[in-house]
């Protein structure tokens, strides 16, 4: 129509209806990938396993039994064998031989006469005579009793066999010789030597039996650890 503009046609829009969603859950996809396989040098290298040191158990120390059963054996026959102490003078009728018996009797009272066996010798002795009177009467005044004495000469095999020699004095020792085992009264206990009281009083006799029976104690001690 005259005197109106031509207007330009408008476009023409088709709108569609918009999709509903499926209601429900969507299934997620899961992919598993597999790990590659890891070789042996390439695994990690496990902790080190620390051993400790097994603690040190301190056996017993024991002989073997063989050497065990001789030490015992050779035990009890040391045990076995009893002390031998043997008393020296010149003529083995005054002072030696009243020190065997006065040593005896002190055995006896401490209950060991068992375990030792006490003789007496002389240097220059009658083999066979009696001690002398005053000898006995020395020893009858301390209740000694002696049956009978005999004198005896002192030979190497004495000596030998003897744990402990006790000599009256010096020169009887020198006269013996040095030895470890043959020792003096006087060394004993520290004093004097015993004097001879042949043909002397009997209170010379009683002097001397007091003087050996004073060292009874430490002739026991020195004989103990001779015999060790």
């Amino acid at each position: 129509m005259p005197g109106r503009k031509n207007k330009k046609p408008k476009e023409l829009t088709v709108k569609t209806a918009p999709q509903k969603k499926k209601r429900g859950k969507e299934k997620k996809l899961t992919v598993s990938i597999a790990a590659p396989p890891v070789r042996e040098e390439e695994k990690p290298s496990a902790k080190p396993i620390v051993l400790k040191k097994p603690k040190k158990v301190r056996e017993p120390k024991s002989k073997p039994a063989a050497v065990e059963t001789a030490v015992t054996a050779e035990t009890a026959r040391r045990r076995e064998k009893p002390v031998v102490v043997t008393f020296v003078c010149t003529g083995n009728t005054c002072r030696s031989a009243m020190a065997q018996y006065i040593f005896r009797d002190y055995l006896k009272r401490r209950g060991e006469e068992n375990r030792f066996e006490v003789r007496s010798a002389g240097l220059m002795a009658e083999t066979g005579s009696d001690m002398s009177d005053y000898a006995y009467a020395a020893l009858r005044e301390m209740n000694i009793s002696v049956a009978l004495h005999v004198a005896q000469q002192l030979t190497g095999a004495d000596i030998a066999e003897s744990d402990l020699v006790v000599c009256m004095t010096e020169s009887h020792r020198r006269a013996i010789g040095d030895s470890p085992k043959v020792v003096t009264l006087a060394q004993i206990t520290g004093g004097a030597d015993v004097a001879d009281p042949y043909g002397k009083s009997l209170d010379d006799y009683r002097f001397a039996a007091e003087r050996i029976s004073n060292a009874c104690s430490q002739v026991y001690e020195a004989a103990s650890r001779a015999a060790k």
